[in-house]
């Protein structure tokens, strides 16, 4: 499903080489808990691959020191909600900020109302750049790592994965309910299409339904960035979130 996501988004950005966890250098992942694989099927049971148990944290973008310089650069643009300097990095041919629009920055200026100084934008690519990446080529970045390392055999739309360590899974949604398990990086199904919210309701098989705080669960088809170097330049190519 997440491949399906990531073709439409090549296909639309016309085949470029197209709180949050601290990025990790050079690509490699956090420790963490070891992960345990699922079941193996009993016979005669669906032959779906395995549903892995963690989506641990990668950040690719040591790979190229410039990606580093401009990252960095960015982060305080957005920090400051320089919007003059944020329009100067993005791509001027136009960049992809929905699944149905012309592309176009004037699209992408009023999708976010940059005039406004309490734009959603802000903090949502503050969290975005903050979450480490992928480089799907050398001359293209996708953020964050939910995104660009998320398991192709796992549905996009259905699971969802825990940002942290030892984040708690409640049984209601409030802090004083019982902790049902302390999750670390857990990749959990999401019963319900997640909404706006302190709390998102999950389920793991082992354990059941619970409850974690919304800032420590992230969907791969939440808010995401490509980036894309034109020409030894990087600029932002798409940001954007669905299908």
């Amino acid at each position: 499903m997440l491949a399906r996501v990531a073709l439409s988004l090549i296909a639309m950005l016309g085949g470029a080489c197209a709180p949050a966890v601290s990025p990790q250098v050079a690509g490699q992942p956090v420790a963490a808990s070891a992960p345990t694989p699922v079941a193996a099927p009993t016979p005669g049971a669906s032959s779906a691959p395995a549903v892995p148990r963690v989506l641990l944290p990668v950040d690719e973008a040591s790979r190229d020191p410039s990606f580093v310089a401009f990252r960095e650069s960015l982060m305080d643009v957005v920090a400051r909600k320089d919007r003059a300097a944020l329009l100067a990095v993005i791509d001027p041919t136009g960049i992809r900020s929905s699944f149905g629009g012309d592309g176009t920055l004037a699209e992408f200026e009023n999708l976010w109302s940059l005039d406004r100084p309490d734009s959603k934008l802000w903090p949502e690519l503050l969290t975005v750049l903050s979450m480490g990446g992928a480089f799907e080529s050398d001359d293209a970045f996708w953020a964050p790592y939910v995104f660009s390392s998320f398991p192709e055999s796992v549905d996009a739309f259905e699971w969802l994965a825990i940002t942290g360590q030892k984040a708690p899974l409640h049984s209601e949604p409030r802090d004083e309910s019982p902790i049902l398990a302390r999750l670390d990086y857990t990749l959990v199904r999401s019963p319900d299409a997640p909404e706006p919210g302190d709390w998102t309701r999950v389920t793991l098989d082992d354990v059941g339904t619970g409850f974690v705080r919304s800032d420590l669960v992230r969907s791969p088809v939440d808010y995401r960035a490509v980036f894309t170097k034109r020409d030894g330049r990087w600029v932002m190519t798409a940001f954007v979130a669905g299908d």
